[in-house]
């Protein structure tokens, strides 16, 4: 696999791996105050302790959060390889920025000397 292919796999893997499961917690800690609520009604008492709407709200904003960072992850990678395309075909087209590239890479400062390669003898 490519570095582009680990990225474009990096969103939906978070969002399953991460995503998901804090939508059953959430939905099941959503679940249990109804429950609270109808035994209150019935029986007057109920066996559910009351900070169980506490533990849904701070469930609730970490899935807030990592819903809005799957979101921004995605939307990085989406302008990130827009912008790295059109930056590509200008490349190609002016050769300006292959220069740049090469010139970083490739050339030598003026007073440097080669080394020979060959073994001393």
């Amino acid at each position: 696999m490519d570095t582009t292919d680990i990225l474009t796999v990096l969103h939906p893997m978070l969002a399953v791996a991460i995503v998901f499961p804090l939508i059953g917690i959430a939905v099941n800690l959503a679940w249990q105050p109804r429950q609270r609520r109808l035994q209150t009604a019935s029986e007057g008492k109920s066996k559910i302790p009351g900070v169980v709407g506490i533990e849904h709200v701070k469930m609730g904003r970490y899935l807030t959060g990592a819903v809005v960072g799957s979101a921004f992850l995605a939307l990085t990678y989406s302008i990130g390889s827009q912008w790295y395309e059109t930056i590509s075909k200008q490349a190609g087209k002016s050769h300006m920025f292959m220069d740049v590239t090469l010139r970083l890479k490739l050339v030598r400062p003026q007073n440097h000397r080669s080394i020979d390669p060959s073994p001393l003898v």
